[in-house]
């Protein structure tokens, strides 16, 4: 080949070389009709969020594509938590936040807009007492803002100098008059940290604990003393009282590391939960010892409840963790209530998942703790199982229990009356866990006060009113679906006795088709709509008997 020519030929490759690397490489987007489909709004899913008066009800925004802005957003990982630290908040909450929510009027259907800022990404909203206003929190650098939206226009205003601390997720909570709302804020003093530090101090010695501890594996545990010195300095926040229509803020107490606080319903007291120094290496933070409290309206330590030890057994399905749990107020605030968990002693934990025929090794047990709340706590009810959840029924006049055990695939619901010295325990459901049609669906719940309580007396487990009447039936991980409740029966228990009751009591409204969409395998649960009294089965599915 002529030398002219060669030249030619590598000076032509080398200017296509320069101008390739000249372009800037951006992300190939799809056409737009393609585009359009992946951004589209996305169609509310769960229950909605509806006033306690029932007029109105919140349908948020749910978000479409997650923007690649909030996955590249400076994070911390420290016992189990992606912490953002430049907004107080976790990677998950961005994820989930909403772009904005409606106001929907329920009886005539009218749409309003909340008017929030443009971009806002949207937490957790919530009612005030009366209907008429909605606390709504925004994130935003330095700790979430907190904004007040009017029910009646959709005007929205921002309260100045709130910085909430949602590092560990909560929600702010109205006072009784609606004037007020509890919130955790960043302490005033809280500084800035600075980089994490890379090089240790000296050796990492770790001291086994003597005794099998089988754990179940966690990623991102604290390792190092800057480790726990990071994550102290995020998880601490400061209870405080804001004024909705102007003030100065109120704190409450001492800044601590907050889990969550249950407020009496005259306000006078609160029980706190928080994290205990020193944290723990090589453990996320839902097994952290933890100190539960009781605090007056000022923040003054009125009384220890108990001590939670470091849960070290959590892969041990046969038994509970120590110390008091799920700890909350009477509706008439004159006793606090909370589980407690007994080891036999002698009895192998390990052995008893392997044989379900031994009881169980322990006794968990239904404590009450009556004024002045400086005693000892009366055992009110002991179980067999361990006990899960508890609520009080409209009215407060019945507890209601959830318990099973894990080992055997069992789980219970029970009610009793808190009033009487030994209160008996009454069955309302007592199945498999492994069991799909015999599931009797959950109770819905409305907010009295400082408490959740069902929405009725006995909402989907005992008489309802004369005539037919929707409750829901909505259970993780699976297809959810309406019952239609009619020809109530004399007793709660009656309804869930045995099949035959079951089929003369209640019957059901299903899809003609359940291999449609295969909804019933989707990992996400979807909610219809209730069926409509007087609704034809050819437009709502055919109607059977359970």
């Amino acid at each position: 080949m002529p030398r002219p020519l060669l030249a030619c030929l590598l000076t032509l490759a080398l200017c296509a070389s320069l101008a390739a690397a000249a372009e800037v490489t951006t992300y190939r987007t799809p056409p737009k009709v393609v585009a359009d489909i992946l951004t589209a709004p996305r169609v509310p899913r769960g229950a909605p969020n509806v006033s306690p008066d029932g007029a109105r009800m919140l349908i948020a925004d749910p978000p479409t594509l997650i923007p690649i802005a909030t996955l590249a957003e400076p994070v911390e990982k420290l016992a189990g938590l992606e912490i953002l630290s430049q907004l107080r908040a976790s990677r998950g909450q961005l994820k989930a936040a909403s772009t904005g929510f409606t106001i929907v009027t329920v009886a005539s259907g009218a749409k309003l807009r909340a008017r929030l800022p443009q971009g806002a990404r949207v937490g957790p909203s919530v009612w005030s007492n009366a209907g008429t206003r909605i606390a709504t929190t925004v994130y935003a650098p330095g700790g979430a803002e907190l904004w007040i939206v009017d029910a009646a226009t959709g005007a929205a205003r921002r309260l100045d100098g709130v910085h909430l601390n949602t590092v560990i997720p909560s929600t702010p909570e109205w006072s009784n008059d609606d004037r007020t709302l509890w919130c955790r804020t960043v302490p005033a003093d809280a500084a800035a940290l600075g980089a994490a530090g890379r090089i240790p101090a000296g050796p990492q010695v770790r001291v086994g604990a003597g005794h099998p501890t089988p754990q179940r594996t966690a990623r991102d545990v604290l390792r190092n003393a800057d480790d726990q010195a990071r994550l102290v300095a995020y998880a601490t926040s400061q209870i405080t009282k804001v004024t909705v229509d102007g003030g100065a803020l109120q704190p409450v107490g001492a800044a601590a590391m907050i889990l969550s606080w249950e407020i009496a319903p005259d306000e006078s007291r609160l029980i706190v939960e928080r994290l205990a120094e020193p944290v723990p290496l090589g453990f996320p933070i839902p097994l952290f010892p933890r100190t539960v409290e009781l605090w007056g309206a000022d923040g003054t330590r009125a009384a220890t409840l108990g001590e939670v030890p470091l849960n070290d057994r959590s892969a041990v399905s046969s038994v509970a963790p120590l110390g008091p749990r799920e700890a909350m107020w009477a509706p008439d605030g004159r006793a606090i209530w909370f589980f407690s968990w007994q080891d036999t002693p002698g009895a192998d934990p390990l052995k008893a998942i392997k044989d379900t025929t031994l009881a169980q090794p322990g006794t968990d047990r239904l404590m009450r703790l009556d004024p002045p709340f400086t005693g000892e706590a009366k055992v009110a009810l002991a179980s067999d199982e361990q006990f899960e959840a508890a609520f009080w029924t409209a009215g407060g006049r019945r507890l209601v229990l959830r318990e099973g055990y894990q080992p055997r695939r069992r789980t219970r619901s029970i009610w009793i009356a808190p009033d009487l010295p030994q209160p008996t325990r009454h069955t309302l459901t007592d199945r498999s866990t492994e069991g799909v049609y015999d599931d009797p669906g959950a109770p819905l719940f409305k907010r009295e006060g400082h408490q959740m309580a069902s929405a009725r007396s006995w909402t989907g487990w005992t008489s309802p009113p004369a005539g037919p009447r929707a409750c829901s039936r909505a259970t993780p991980r699976t297809w959810s679906r309406w019952w239609c409740c009619s020809r109530p029966t004399a007793s709660p228990s009656s309804r869930c006795a045995s099949r035959t009751a079951r089929r003369r009591t209640i019957s059901c409204a299903r899809p003609a088709s359940r291999r449609a969409g295969r909804s019933a395998t989707s990992p996400i649960p979807r909610r219809r709509s209730p069926p409509r009294s007087g609704s034809s089965s050819s437009s709502r599915g055919r109607t059977r008997s359970c």
